[in-house]
């Protein structure tokens, strides 16, 4: 550890530097995750799963990479990447089924034409991905 950060790795996900939470918490504007930490996190994912990255979901992605920073960090993956956050220019929506290279690659197409490229809220980045509560609990809902 240094400067008050610990840095670990989970298998099959980037080493991750825990920073300290800000204080006060960051608005949700500032969960975002920028075109390029996406694409980058969409090519480290297809190397460190091969083959197998092909037919992954995005609820594959969630569960077995970005669900691991969260409960090692107790924070987003957002703000895992971004620890001061970084403001929203796009609010993107997923399905938890969908192929997670062709909902990168969809990204990637309708950006194209933009010389600056927006910074993106996607909810399994910019949550805290956890148990029905846990997500629940940030967006303002009681539990049922």
């Amino acid at each position: 550890t240094s400067n008050n950060c610990l840095t670990l790795t989970i298998s099959k996900a980037p080493a991750i530097t825990i920073m300290p939470p800000s204080n006060p918490p960051l608005h949700p504007t500032m969960w975002a995750i920028s075109y390029d930490q996406l694409m980058n996190f969409h090519e480290e994912a297809a190397v460190n799963f091969g083959s197998a990255y092909q037919d992954m979901t995005m609820r594959d992605v969630n569960t077995q990479i970005i669900s691991p920073v969260c409960r090692v960090t107790g924070t987003s993956y957002s703000l895992y990447l971004n620890p001061r956050g970084l403001k929203i220019d796009a609010f993107v929506t997923h399905a938890w089924d969908e192929p997670f290279g062709d909902f990168v690659e969809s990204i990637r197409v309708a950006l194209k034409p933009l010389a600056s490229k927006p910074n993106l809220w996607i909810c399994s980045f910019a949550l805290v991905q956890g148990n029905d509560e846990t997500v629940r609990k940030q967006l303002g809902q009681e539990s049922t």
